[in-house]
């Protein structure tokens, strides 16, 4: 069996004891039956159980990024994105402005948690995202920067954790993925040398 330290995104157990996309919010029996019969179609806004405690989560970031990184996202998980959305922004667009469209977002998608992952700190879309996460009638709002892939990923993958929980999860997801790749060239291979009438130094 693969460890978790071998591939630290790896999909969590489930309960039937057969390996499943990762802990997808599925909440009732037919959403279970979708996840192993076929794909489910989330079209407009968050797809929220309100009998349950769920944090909702957006990414905010200079455009396009943050419907890339949601892309990518669905293209991974396909199953694992119903309560994730984006908002890319433009360069034209006012602090105000952005302000408006994400507090439209948190309240259309009505969790009592909100986890907003932003690109760059100190930035318009983390600076807006910090003041929204002042105002009470949110919720709870917190904000992490530095959004990346593998943060995404490991956020999706532990979205029933606790909002404080899947703060530090999506922190080590972003570090974690985050590294020098060793490059090596192989022992028995042989650099050949250019023939005696090849010049390295003439240029036609």
């Amino acid at each position: 069996m693969i460890s978790s330290s071998t591939v630290w995104w790896r999909p969590r157990l489930h309960k039937f004891g057969q390996w499943s996309q990762p802990n997808c919010f599925f909440a009732t029996a037919s959403c279970l039956t979708k996840l192993f019969v076929g794909a489910v179609v989330w079209t407009e806004g968050c797809q929220v159980d309100n009998h349950l405690t769920m944090t909702v989560m957006l990414i905010v970031a200079h455009a396009p990024l943050a419907s890339a990184l949601k892309a990518v996202a669905q293209h991974t998980f396909p199953d694992c994105t119903k309560r994730l959305e984006a908002l890319d922004v433009l360069p034209d667009m006012t602090p105000e402005l952005i302000q408006a469209q994400l507090r439209e977002l948190i309240l259309g998608c009505g969790g009592a948690e909100t986890l907003i992952l932003t690109d760059v700190f100190g930035a318009t879309p983390c600076n807006v995202a910090r003041q929204l996460a002042l105002q009470e009638d949110l919720g709870q709002v917190k904000v992490v920067t530095g959004v990346n892939v593998p943060m995404l990923w490991r956020a999706l993958c532990y979205a029933d954790d606790s909002l404080d929980a899947l703060v530090g999860r999506a922190v080590a997801g972003a570090t974690q993925g985050i590294m020098q790749v060793a490059v090596s060239r192989p022992q028995n291979q042989i650099t050949r040398s250019a023939p005696h009438d090849q010049n390295p130094d003439h240029h036609q």
